[in-house]
């Protein structure tokens, strides 16, 4: 499988910590169904998974980018 460089428009950590937010609120919130808490659960999972094997680029290579 060939690397690829994919663009962000945030830090995956910024985008984990707003999900991560978004979770918590869910919780608070009465009407949310346990579906709708495991699916915010299982996007969390696979960001925290994602940032144990994303490699940061300087941005200066533009070859094989996928947008």
């Amino acid at each position: 499988m060939a690397n690829k460089t994919i663009q962000f428009s945030n830090t995956p950590q910024l985008t984990r910590e707003y999900v991560n937010n978004w979770l918590v609120q869910a919780k608070k919130d009465k009407k949310k169904t346990p579906a709708e808490l495991a699916l915010l659960q299982d996007i969390l999972t696979l960001i925290d998974v994602a940032l144990t094997v994303l490699i940061p680029q300087d941005g200066t290579n533009t070859n094989n980018q996928q947008k």
